[in-house]
């Protein structure tokens, strides 16, 4: 019952405590591990209903965010994190109360290729 430890305490200290071990993670090993790990707690609450019913439907949009930012950072590096980062905004997808996740990544999507700056043209040696 560690999801269900996890969601007693009326503050969402431990979700956002995870999220930024996320968000502050580079691509070395060792980060990478870090990632998975919270990953892999992510999928496990966002499975469990007490949780989705109390802190996860509270606090889409930072989870969202953060797991775009996982998304981008491993999206060329590791299939095996970016599977993981998928599968959590999937199984929030599912419940009907969190219909924001897919708005959420919608607009986070939108944002992210307004803002890409154009890519130069290789120039082959002749």
């Amino acid at each position: 019952m560690c999801c269900q430890s996890l969601i007693e305490d009326e503050s969402p200290r431990c979700l956002f405590i995870l999220l930024d071990l996320v968000q502050r993670a580079n691509r070395s090993v060792p980060h990478m591990e870090v990632v998975t790990c919270v990953l892999d707690i992510l999928i496990n609450l966002t499975k469990y209903e007490p949780a989705r019913a109390g802190i996860l439907r509270q606090h889409v949009a930072p989870i969202v965010s953060a797991i775009m930012h996982v998304l981008l950072a491993y999206k060329d590096t590791s299939a095996a994190i970016f599977g993981r980062a998928c599968a959590v905004l999937w199984v929030m997808a599912q419940d009907v109360a969190i219909k924001k996740v897919s708005e959420l990544a919608l607009q986070f999507s939108l944002h992210l290729c307004q803002s890409q700056t154009r890519v130069q043209p290789v120039h082959m040696p002749t």
